[in-house]
């Protein structure tokens, strides 16, 4: 995390030396874990009594305890429990979706007069790119109108799938990203398998967080599904869809099937299997990568992901996939 933080720095540093803060930035770039603790740091010297993060002002030590009345947090439940986020949500919901209804009443809260004399209201947004629709134009609306002393700090894996008036309405900040080295040894340190720890790692780096356990569930239902399309076996292959169409996460499950996908089409145009993400299961994927035109299959699996926010079911977007 050290190359994102010190360009972050540098970045706050010209904002405290000119003394013109934005009023809302857009991380982006770097994995999300390390962005959310970048953007728990710069709320946190936000929010500071002495703007440096002193670590001992009343303000400091009410974030340290997770009780700061001027700070809110969004995300939705699915990322919230990946990240490990303090947001009182349906612990049951599966869609990654922020809806209206939540945005809402956290903007109401950060219209309030903050409760440190003089202080600032700050909000951490955690993947705006699953904003409902009608909550990206709730937010948009107060973007566009602020207030005084509020500032909002985006954070997001996909930057293009943002409303482009909300990203227009920020400073942007792309963070170098984290390498496939890096992020092997993160989970190789965890106790992750000399194998499996790169396909977590570059999965993490394609914005999905998953154990290895997980990763070996999941991604036995999506193999079943493309086989079965591979081998031209329709009962088999709406057996294995109606298996997606189960997924905790669907979400999830629709951004390993594309990773799969993508796979099989570097494997069928001869890149090398250090190029592929599921480089553990290269013996799996083989037999199957001459089957047809994955890239159509990929070409359907990424239009359909932004469907998932329209409360469409998995079944129904990838039901007329098929080489």
């Amino acid at each position: 995390m050290t190359t994102q933080k010190q360009r972050l720095d540098r970045v706050v540093a010209g904002w405290q030396k000119r003394g013109q803060w934005p009023h809302a930035i857009m991380l982006s770039g770097a994995a999300s874990t390390t962005m959310v603790e970048l953007a728990f740091g710069l709320a946190e010297l936000r929010l500071c009594g002495t703007q440096n993060a002193c670590g001992t002002c009343s303000s400091c030590r009410w974030f340290a305890g997770g009780n700061h009345l001027d700070f809110h947090l969004l995300a939705s439940a699915p990322t919230a429990q990946d990240l490990d986020l303090p947001v009182d949500q349906d612990q049951a919901a599966t869609r990654r979706l922020i809806k209206k209804e939540a945005v809402a009443a956290t903007l109401r809260r950060l219209a309030l007069r903050s409760h440190v004399e003089g202080g600032w209201r700050v909000l951490v947004l955690v993947h705006p790119e699953e904003l409902h629709t009608a909550a990206a134009n709730a937010l948009l609306k107060t973007l566009e109108e602020p207030g005084e002393s509020v500032f909002f700090i985006l954070v997001s894996a996909q930057p293009r799938a943002v409303l482009e008036t909300i990203i227009s309405r920020c400073q942007q900040l792309n963070l170098p990203p984290p390498s496939r080295d890096e992020l092997t040894a993160k989970h190789h340190d965890a106790g992750e398998s000399a194998s499996t720890a790169p396909t977590l790692a570059e999965l993490e780096r394609r914005g999905l967080l998953m154990s290895s356990d997980e990763l070996a569930s999941m991604r036995s239902d999506a193999m079943a599904w493309l086989e079965a399309i591979a081998q031209g076996q329709e009962h088999s292959r709406l057996l294995a869809l109606d298996r997606l169409n189960k997924a905790s996460d669907p979400d999830r499950m629709m951004g390993l099937c594309l990773s799969l996908t993508l796979d099989l089409m570097r494997l069928q145009s001869g890149m090398q299997h250090h190029a592929l993400t599921h480089g553990d299961i290269v013996d799996a994927l083989e037999p199957i990568a001459g089957a047809g035109p994955w890239l159509d299959l990929a070409q359907t699996i990424a239009d359909a992901r932004p469907a998932l926010r329209r409360n469409l079911r998995l079944q129904t977007l990838l039901m007329g996939a098929s080489l």
